[in-house]
């Protein structure tokens, strides 16, 4: 028997119906999840704002008191020699730092012991380090030469620009051949919290009576810079 007009029946798949509509919930969650996910981040990012530096600390290394005892704070690692110092330290503006080389290796900045104990310089890796390596000089420190040069801090911590919850430390290059990033000499070398190099920090520093000092920042895969607050600096 047959109805006059109907059309030809047609044949539904079910397999593929409940898959599209599985297909379509799956999206419609995952699209919830996402922006539950981005909410989330936000939310996080307005509850954990990056932290504002308000000022620049400064500081002054000093290694030895006027007896000649090392600071409380450092350790002595390793004694090397024999060694010899010749001339000012180039990156520290510290009173009395030298540099000095020992196993073919330059230690800058270093400070003598004392004027009664000239044969022993204690020597720092970096203006946060507390480890100290003592080089034993033969003709004691002698005459050195005093030489021009340019005048800027031996190390920074400033606000990391590509993730302003971390902070970088910088180390003074200088020394070294001059080299430039935007037209902007490289003066410190950059490391995160891991010890990994992550960039420089270049040109002047620029100063604030009433804010942080800045300084202008590159990444180690960028030649781009971009400026950032400075919240110590070391002399």
């Amino acid at each position: 028997m047959s109805t006059q007009g109907a059309g030809p029946r047609r044949h539904v798949n079910w397999v593929q119906l409940i898959s599209a509509a599985g297909v379509a919930i799956v999206t419609v969650i995952a699209a919830g999840l996402a922006d539950g996910a981005m909410s989330s981040v936000a939310r996080i990012f307005r509850d954990n704002p990056p932290p504002k530096i308000e000022q620049t600390s400064e500081h002054h290394v000093i290694l030895f008191d006027p007896e000649g005892s090392l600071g409380s704070e450092y350790t002595v690692t390793e004694h090397i020699g024999p060694a010899k110092c010749w001339e000012e330290s180039l990156v520290s503006e510290s009173p009395g730092a030298l540099r000095c080389a020992a196993k073919h290796y330059l230690f800058d900045p270093c400070w003598q012991k004392g004027s009664w104990d000239p044969g022993h310089v204690g020597c720092l890796l970096n203006p946060w380090s507390r480890k100290v390596a003592i080089l034993n000089l033969p003709s004691g420190t002698g005459e050195y030469e005093k030489v021009p040069h340019i005048e800027i801090p031996w190390g920074l911590e400033i606000q990391n620009p590509n993730d302003r919850h971390e902070t970088v430390r910088c180390s003074s290059v200088a020394g070294g051949t001059i080299e430039f990033v935007d037209g902007k000499p490289i003066y410190w070398k950059c490391f995160d919290e891991l010890d990994k190099h992550v960039g420089w920090a270049v040109g002047d520093i620029e100063k604030s009576k009433d804010g942080p000092w800045k300084v202008f920042f590159s990444g180690k895969r960028s030649d781009q810079i971009v400026q950032t607050p400075i919240s110590n600096l070391w002399w």
